[in-house]
């Protein structure tokens, strides 16, 4: 498990970076605040995402299934960050600096659901392998 929460705050920490470099036209203070409270609110998606996966095993243990969760959410929630936020912190620090006008900005935002919509229904399907393999490992 330390491993996994290295390996966790190692991304989270890359995903900071990338997600400050791509607000170029934000205060620090905004900056700062865009990257907690996105990673917060896709933590909680992630959560949301692995107790729905979570729910549809048949298995008796509380705690394996805890276990799994963690480990599910401490892997996928740093990637998604990594993937979402750039893309998002980039749109909305252009349409602040006034370099994209609000029909691009619609564009983009439609590109960034169909981002969410596809990396979620890959994820589903990946933690529910994940699910099924690591529980056969106990």
């Amino acid at each position: 498990m330390f491993v996994i929460v290295m390996i966790s705050i190692i991304i989270y920490i890359i995903a900071g970076l990338v997600i400050y470099h791509n607000l170029s036209s934000l205060e620090k203070k905004q900056k700062i605040k865009f990257i907690l409270g996105g990673m917060i609110v896709i933590t909680l998606f992630t959560v949301i995402i692995c107790t729905i996966t979570t729910a549809k095993i048949n298995i008796q243990s509380k705690q394996v299934i805890g276990i799994t969760r963690i480990t599910e959410i401490l892997i996928f929630s740093p990637i998604n960050s990594t993937i979402w936020l750039p893309y998002i912190g980039s749109t909305l620090s252009k349409y602040k600096a006034k370099e994209i006008d609000d029909k691009k900005l619609k564009k983009r935002a439609i590109i960034a659901i169909l981002i969410i919509i596809i990396t979620v229904i890959v994820e589903i399907s990946y933690i529910d392998n994940f699910q099924t393999q690591l529980l056969r490992l106990n």
